[in-house]
């Protein structure tokens, strides 16, 4: 005689492992003999709110060659004994040529509470055999108490913003819970504003083609109560938009901070600074931008991606080019770099080697500010015979000057005037004709000489006559 031993295992959630544990069944049974299969049948009712209600699982056994019993006990779920359910146990019995089928009930408790659906289980065990074999393929019955009572809404998932292209849609959507299932209704607008409804009772919402930014929300709800979402923005940017909206330096600071009010911006950095990473952020995505490096031309670049600019001593320039959206609306930002130029030390600080033989370090202070003595920086001339047109009077010998008022330029070059108090008259051969008491006043412009090689260049400053002021009185007693 020849004996089968059989083991069946179903597989349930974590809260049903102690059952299953004791749910595996053997069963001993002739060889040769077709074997009846066992099963338990899942099944769900609706709770109720009073009373009892009846839950019945089917027990099924697949032919009815054999005779057999087994026991049969309800179990927690997530519905727990007594409160959701009465404990009930009992025993099956199947003979040869019988039932297939029969019924065992577990009685459920029904109330008001809002909660969420539970499960009671039904174990088969115990299988004896007395003729055939059999075998239980199914030990654990799973009974789904579905909750009817009314549950708040929650929402899990708030609607997120989003941006779009002016023109198109975009679609929200929330994730909400509640019983009964929740309905959904959408609004334009903040809030609580419940003035502008849109869309149908979905949980998700597609807007129309926007020609603007516009916010939405939703208004969850149950029998149980309703609760609004947050508000979702669909950003439509402005396809007119051709500005930055950043522009950063690896070293030295912009001037002045970038804004849409200005479109020229210029940054100081040491000498020792030999080159500087620019990194330029359109405002609106889908902006273009190009890059147009000390006037080598415009090329190409991707917004938020830094590029390296060398520096030279003095100015150096980067122009921006954006083109917006629109294809149409164009603009271009400057920037200049402004490499300070190296101080050179020696004992020389004649004319042939201008910018070189700085004085002590340490300089004076004045009023806050402190002053170095960096030698002789540039040459200007003005002819000795040249002469104020209107007057007729010499311009071109001085004894005293003053500079009057001057800038530093972005690009390192100075302008500004200058009054000049000359000594003389006119030079007639070798006779010094008589002239007025007066003060000549010169603009300038001034680009100091940068390298470090010697130059013999003499023309560094630019001065251009702008007029004379006479006195009222005449030393010499002479009429005026």
């Amino acid at each position: 005689m020849k004996f089968q031993t059989n083991l069946f295992l179903r597989q349930v959630l974590t809260p049903l492992a102690c059952i299953l544990s004791s749910a595996l069944t053997v069963s001993t049974a002739l060889a040769g003999v077709a074997a009846d299969i066992i099963s338990i049948k899942d099944i769900s009712v609706t709770e109720g709110d009073t009373g009892t209600t009846a839950v019945s699982f089917t027990v099924t056994r697949s032919t009815n060659t054999a005779e057999f019993s087994l026991n049969w006990a309800s179990a927690n779920g997530t519905a727990i004994e007594p409160g959701d359910y009465t404990k009930v146990l009992g025993t099956l019995s199947f003979a040869v040529g019988g039932n297939l089928t029969e019924t065992v009930t577990v009685t459920v408790n029904g109330d008001i509470l809002s909660e969420a659906n539970e499960t009671v289980f039904v174990r088969l065990s115990a299988l004896a055999v007395t003729s055939g074999k059999a075998s239980i393929i199914s030990a654990l019955g799973v009974g789904t108490i579905t909750n009817d009572d009314a549950v708040a809404p929650l929402i899990t998932k708030q609607p997120a913003d989003t941006s779009v292209v002016a023109g198109s849609a975009a679609t929200l959507t929330v994730v909400a819970t509640g019983n009964p299932s929740p309905t959904y209704q959408w609004y334009r607008g903040a809030v609580g504003v419940n003035t502008a409804p849109v869309g149908t009772n979905s949980a998700s919402f597609t807007t129309p083609g926007l020609g603007a930014t516009t916010s939405y929300w939703v208004r969850v709800s149950t029998l149980a109560g309703t609760v609004d979402s947050r508000v979702a923005t669909v950003t439509v940017p402005d396809a007119t938009n051709a500005l930055l909206g950043g522009l950063a330096l690896s070293q030295g600071t912009l001037s002045p901070v970038l804004s849409g009010a200005s479109l020229s911006y210029s940054a100081s950095l040491g000498n020792s600074v030999t080159s500087v990473d620019v990194t330029p952020t359109v405002a609106i995505a889908g902006a273009t931008l190009d890059v147009n490096v000390a006037g080598a031309g415009f090329v190409p670049t991707t917004s938020g991606n830094p590029f390296t600019v060398s520096l030279n001593p003095g100015a150096n320039t980067v122009a921006f080019r954006l083109t917006a959206r629109d294809g149409t609306t164009i603009s271009t930002t400057n920037l200049n770099l402004f490499r300070v130029p190296a101080v050179y030390t020696s004992a020389i600080r004649d004319v042939v080697e201008p910018n070189q033989g700085a004085g002590p370090a340490a300089g004076v202070t004045i009023g806050g500010s402190t002053f170095i003595n960096l030698g002789l920086q540039g040459v200007g001339r003005v002819p000795a015979a040249m002469k104020d047109p209107v007057t007729g009077e010499s311009v071109g010998s001085v004894s005293d000057m003053q500079i009057t008022r001057f800038v530093r330029n972005t690009n390192g070059s100075y302008t500004g005037t200058m009054e000049m108090l000359p000594d003389r008259g006119y030079n007639a051969g070798t006779i010094y004709s008589n002239y007025a008491a007066r003060i000549n006043t010169f603009t300038f412009s001034f680009t100091p000489y940068t390298a470090a090689a010697p130059t013999t260049a003499q023309n560094q400053i630019t001065l251009t006559f702008a007029g004379s002021t006479r006195f009222t009185y005449d030393h010499d007693a002479n009429a005026l």
